[in-house]
C-alpha cells in the first residue's frame, strides 16, 4: 500500500518524471529519518549546550541557597537574651540586602517595644510599692485585729505580686549576665533555713539532701536565689498539712524539689511555665497566684544556659527539676 505524488520535469530539453511515495504501512518512515539526521548532524552540537546551560542553572542556584542557608542559620540564633543583635548584610548578595534591612527595621521595632513593656512594668512595679507601705502601716494601726489579719493576707498576695514583677524586669533586662562563681549547694542549704519557718506554719517539714562536696557554678545569684524559692515556696504552698518537701541537691548541677501535694497533669506540665498561666483546677484557683513565679524560675534558668522541668514525684506529688552547667574542676 503506497500513496504518492508524480511531477513532470525538463531537464536539458529532456521530459522526465520525479515521483515521491510514502509506505502507507509505515508512516513514521519520514520522522524516523528526519531525527537520525538531527542525531547524527545537529545532537553533537545541541546537547553539549543544554548540559553547559544545566550547569550553569545549578552552580547559580547554589550561589543563591548558600547565603540564604547562612542568613536562616544567623535568624535562628538570634534570642531574647540578646535583643540589639542584627542580622549582618556582608554575606548576602545585593538582590538580598533590603530582604535583611526590612528584618533588621523589624527587630529594631521589636526590640523597642519589649523594652518600653520591661520599663513599665519595672516603674509600676516600684510605684506600687508606696502605697503597699502606706496600707501596711494603716493596717498595723487598725483596732479590729481579725479584719487586719484578713488584710494582711490579701496585701501579701499584692507584695508578691509586685516582687515577682520585679523579678520580672529584672530578668529581662538585657545584659544580665551569670558571672558570680558560687556554690549550689550552700545556696540551696541558705534558701532552705529562710523558708523552714514558712513551711512550719503550714505544717509542712522541708528536708535538704545534698552532695558532699561543693558544686560550684557560674550565677547571677540574685536571679538563681529566687529561681530556687520559688520553688520552694511553690511546693510548700501545694503540700497538704502533715507532708513533707524534699529539696536534692545533685553533683551535676540540678535542684529537685518534690511535694506530696496534687502534683502536675501530664498535660499541663509545658504550660506551667508560662507567664501569666493559671492552671483550672479548683484548688489551684483557690490559692490564688498570677502565673508568674514558675515562669521566672524558666527564665532565670535559660539565663544561665540550664533548663527546668516538672515530672510526677515518688512522694505523689510534683517534682520540679532545675538544673544550670557546674563548672570544670580548675586544672593542675
Amino acid at each position: 500500500d503506497w500513496r504518492g505524488l508524480a511531477l513532470p520535469v525538463r531537464l536539458g530539453g529532456q521530459a522526465l518524471w520525479v515521483q515521491v511515495a510514502e509506505d502507507l504501512r509505515h508512516p513514521d518512515v519520514l520522522l524516523d529519518d528526519a531525527a537520525a539526521g538531527f542525531l547524527r548532524d545537529v545532537a553533537w552540537v545541541v546537547l553539549p549546550v543544554f548540559l553547559a546551560l544545566g550547569c550553569a542553572t545549578l552552580w547559580m542556584l547554589r550561589r543563591i541557597k548558600q547565603p540564604l542557608t547562612l542568613l536562616a542559620a544567623e535568624a535562628s540564633r538570634l534570642s531574647a537574651d540578646a535583643p540589639g543583635e542584627r542580622l549582618s548584610e556582608a554575606a548576602v548578595p545585593g538582590e538580598l540586602v533590603p530582604l535583611v534591612r526590612g528584618m533588621n527595621r523589624a527587630l529594631e521595632r521589636i526590640e523597642a517595644s519589649q523594652a518600653e513593656q520591661r520599663d513599665f512594668v519595672a516603674d509600676a512595679a516600684h510605684e506600687l510599692r508606696t502605697p503597699l507601705a502606706v496600707l501596711q502601716a494603716q493596717i498595723d494601726l487598725m483596732a479590729d485585729r481579725a479584719a487586719a489579719a484578713a488584710l494582711e493576707k490579701d496585701l501579701a498576695v499584692l507584695e508578691r505580686l509586685v516582687g515577682q514583677l520585679l523579678a520580672i524586669a529584672a530578668l529581662d533586662a538585657p545584659g544580665l549576665r551569670p558571672d558570680t562563681r558560687l556554690d549550689l549547694r550552700a545556696l540551696t542549704d541558705d534558701l532552705a533555713a529562710l523558708l523552714r519557718l514558712m513551711a512550719a506554719l503550714r505544717g509542712v517539714t522541708l528536708r535538704t539532701r545534698q552532695p558532699a562536696a561543693a558544686v560550684p557554678v557560674l550565677a547571677e545569684e540574685e536571679a538563681l536565689s529566687q529561681a530556687i524559692a520559688n520553688l520552694l515556696e511553690n511546693a510548700i504552698g501545694h503540700s497538704p498539712e502533715g507532708a513533707a518537701v524534699e529539696v536534692t541537691v545533685g553533683v551535676d548541677g540540678s535542684v529537685l524539689v518534690e511535694d506530696a501535694g496534687p502534683g502536675v497533669p501530664e498535660h499541663e506540665r509545658r504550660l506551667v511555665f508560662r507567664r501569666f498561666w493559671r492552671s483550672r483546677r479548683r484548688a489551684d484557683r483557690r490559692r490564688g497566684g498570677a502565673g508568674l513565679g514558675l515562669s521566672i524560675v524558666q527564665r532565670a534558668a535559660l539565663l544561665h544556659g540550664g533548663d527546668v522541668s516538672v515530672g510526677a514525684s515518688r512522694l505523689g506529688g510534683a517534682a520540679f527539676r532545675l538544673w544550670v552547667p557546674v563548672l570544670a574542676p580548675p586544672r593542675g
